[in-house]
C-alpha cells in the first residue's frame, strides 16, 4: 500500500521538519504499512506554526508526523512515508504515525475537548487510508508491544511514549482518555457497535474479538473542567481595606503588635499599598506584609487586608 498524507492536516511545506529518517526501514526491515498510532502531549500550549518552528531547531532534533493545537487545528511536519523522531524508540516510530497534541504545561497535562475530537478524526483517517480495520488499546506495555508484533493483518495498536522512555508523556489526562479514543475510532471503523461496552483486564485478554476497548462505546468526552482563575493578589498600588482588629507589624519595635486604630481598621477606610515585603517574627516565618500609605503608615499582614 502506498503511503499517503492526511487531507485533514495543513500540509504547508514551511512546516516540514528536517529531522526524520527517510522511508520506513529499520535494521534492514522495510515496513510497507502503518500499524501503530502514538499520541503525545506537548507539555505546554502551542499553535501549529510554533510547533513547526520547534521541530526545525537543530538543538531539538525531534519531530512528529502531525500536530494538533488547542482549537483542533492540525499540521503535518513529516510525511507519512517517512519516520518521525518522536517516541524515543526507532522500533515504534518506524511503524507508527505520531501526533503531538497541545496540552497544559503541568500534570495532569490537560488537553482541550476540541483537540481530543480532532485527534479522533485524524486517527480514523489514518486507519482508513492505511487499511486498518480495528485498533487495540490496553494500558499495559508488555501486552501492547507483543500485540504490536503479532496482530493480524488489518489491525493496529495504540502505543504510549512513556513505555519507551522515562517520562510522563502522553500525560495522565490523555492516557486515561485512550480507551475512549480507541472506542470512538473502532466505532467509526465498524469494529464495534456504537454504545457497545467491552470490559477487560490484562489477564482476561482473548485473541478472538477483544478490541482493546475499556468501556469504549460512543460515550461523550467528559467536559474539561474550567481552570479556576487565580485569586487576585495584593501588590504595590492595590487599594485595600483593613479588617477590624488588625495589628501593625514590620520591624519597627515601637509599633510592632499594636492594634491599628479603629479609625482605619474598620473594613471601610481605603488605603493604598506602597510596599510589599516578607517579615520574620518570633514563632512566625515569612509573613507577607504590606506597608500602607499615610496616615496609616504601618506594615499590616496581607491576610488582614481586603482588596477593593
Amino acid at each position: 500500500m502506498a503511503f499517503t498524507n492526511s487531507p485533514l492536516a495543513d500540509q504547508n511545506p514551511a512546516y516540514r521538519s528536517p529531522f526524520y529518517t527517510p522511508g520506513r526501514t529499520l535494521n534492514g526491515v522495510t515496513y510497507k504499512a502503518i500499524d501503530c498510532i502514538t499520541l503525545h502531549m506537548t507539555e505546554g500550549h502551542i499553535n501549529i506554526p510554533n510547533l513547526a518552528s520547534w521541530f526545525q531547531k537543530p538543538s531539538v532534533r525531534a519531530s512528529s508526523n502531525y500536530g494538533i493545537d488547542d482549537y483542533g487545528n492540525r499540521g503535518m511536519f513529516v510525511e507519512e512515508k517517512n519516520t518521525a523522531w518522536t517516541s524515543s524508540s526507532s522500533a515504534n516510530d518506524v511503524r507508527a504515525i505520531t501526533v503531538e497534541i497541545s496540552s497544559d504545561k503541568t500534570a495532569p497535562y490537560r488537553i482541550t475537548d476540541a483537540a481530543i475530537e480532532s485527534a479522533i478524526e485524524l486517527c480514523i483517517d489514518i486507519c482508513q487510508r492505511n487499511g486498518i480495520k480495528k485498533m487495540y488499546w490496553i494500558p499495559d506495555k508488555e501486552w501492547a508491544l507483543n500485540k504490536q508484533k503479532t496482530h493480524a493483518p488489518g489491525e493496529g495498536v495504540f502505543t504510549a511514549h512513556r513505555w519507551f522512555y522515562n517520562k510522563q508523556c502522553p500525560g495522565e489526562y490523555l492516557y486515561t482518555k485512550m480507551a475512549y479514543i480507541c472506542g470512538r475510532v473502532n466505532a467509526a471503523l465498524g469494529a464495534i457497535t456504537i454504545g457497545e461496552e467491552v470490559t477487560m483486564k490484562v489477564t482476561d485478554i482473548k485473541e478472538d474479538g477483544v478490541y482493546g476497548v475499556i468501556r469504549g462505546g460512543a460515550q461523550p468526552v467528559p467536559p474539561t473542567p474550567p481552570t479556576p482563575p487565580e485569586p487576585a493578589k495584593i501588590v504595590v498600588g492595590s487599594k485595600v481595606t483593613i479588617n477590624p482588629g488588625a495589628k501593625s507589624g514590620g520591624m519597627n519595635k515601637t509599633y510592632y503588635g499594636k492594634p491599628i486604630s479603629s479609625q482605619y481598621a474598620n473594613g471601610k477606610y481605603v488605603a493604598t499599598v506602597v510596599e510589599i515585603a516578607m517579615h520574620n517574627f518570633t514563632g512566625k516565618q515569612n509573613v507577607e506584609e504590606a506597608k500602607l500609605d499615610y496616615p496609616v503608615w504601618s506594615w499590616v499582614a496581607t491576610s488582614s487586608l481586603i482588596l477593593v
